[in-house]
């Protein structure tokens, strides 16, 4: 057999795949390999690129085999491989934004000058606009409180300023402390 050509068993171990998935891609139409001596599949240069870009689109681009073919399909009457690339983008920025929002809660759990996250006032506005709690009013901000656009001078987090008095630099007591250490050090 050719250098450039591979076996399944070959291409799938190049790929780190199980055998049984390039089968499955070549009866989905990602890849179509040629015959080999004794009715074998193999695999050339093309195809193994087409391999690579499945495993590639797949892990990175998080893209469904049904999405890899529409790209692979290019313009069809019915579609263009671009508007798959454009909703796979827009899927992943609502999944970013969902991930920014998890990791800015979690740290903010680890910082917060409250151990009882049940009594963190920070979450009150995040809660009512991501749950059904509490009924009733939907104000984002409590009568006690309004929102303000600035981020706290030590995590980043939003700090919550009181309706009336002097405004909040920290979104807490922890991070007020924080920011007194470091000019103190200086």
């Amino acid at each position: 057999m050719d250098r450039d050509v591979l076996t399944i068993g070959q291409a799938a171990a190049t790929f780190g795949l199980p055998v049984s998935t390039l089968r499955w891609w070549e009866r989905e139409g990602l890849v179509q390999p040629l015959s080999g001596a004794g009715g074998r599949r193999a695999y050339g240069p093309h195809e193994l690129r087409r391999i690579a870009l499945i495993q590639l689109f797949r892990q990175t681009g998080m893209m469904s085999l049904d999405d890899v073919r529409n790209v692979f399909s290019g313009t069809t009457n019915t579609h263009d491989w671009r508007d798959t690339v454009t909703s796979r983008i827009a899927v992943i920025d609502r999944q970013r934004a969902r991930l920014d929002s998890a990791r800015r809660y979690l740290t903010h759990l680890l910082i917060c000058e409250n151990d009882d996250p049940t009594r963190c006032h920070l979450m009150d506005r995040d809660i009512a606009a991501h749950t059904s709690w509490p009924p009733g009013d939907r104000d984002e901000t409590s009568r006690d409180e309004t929102v303000d656009d600035d981020t706290c001078e030590v995590c980043g987090l939003p700090v919550v300023r009181p309706a009336t008095g002097r405004p909040r630099r920290y979104c807490s007591h922890a991070c007020r402390q924080r920011a007194y250490r470091r000019r103190d050090s200086s």
